[in-house]
């Protein structure tokens, strides 16, 4: 949907402005502003996916509040998998209670993200 395609654009807007001088940490807040208001899977997929590829260790925090109940599965293994492009070790006892969720993605996610953090 169009709003889907506007939010994404303005993203990688923001990603972009970080090219352009725009500091990390800065660029982190507003994608995790727009990650708060946003409704869409899709999009908050897309923000998680761009929080981890800043390779900011700012953006932990707000990866870390994609781990909510009321979050969708598929929200809860693009954080798992922005953890793991982040590299950041904070990651690794959040990715372990994950070892441990009812659903097969999540545990999968979890267990291919340590292996990376932890080159096990």
């Amino acid at each position: 949907s169009g709003d889907n395609d506007a939010c994404t654009d303005l993203a990688d807007h923001v990603v972009e402005m970080v090219t352009n001088g725009l500091p990390k940490p800065q660029a982190v807040e507003a994608l995790g502003k727009m990650f708060a208001m946003e409704s869409s899977v899709e999009v908050k997929s897309h923000l998680l996916e761009e929080l981890g590829d800043l390779e900011e260790p700012a953006a932990f925090d707000q990866i870390v509040k994609a781990f909510d109940s009321h979050q969708p599965q598929e929200v809860w293994v693009s954080a798992i998998e922005a953890l793991e492009t982040l590299g950041d070790q904070r990651a690794i006892p959040i990715l372990r209670q994950q070892l441990t969720d009812p659903d097969e993605e999540i545990r999968d996610a979890a267990d291919y993200a340590l292996k990376t953090l932890t080159g096990k």
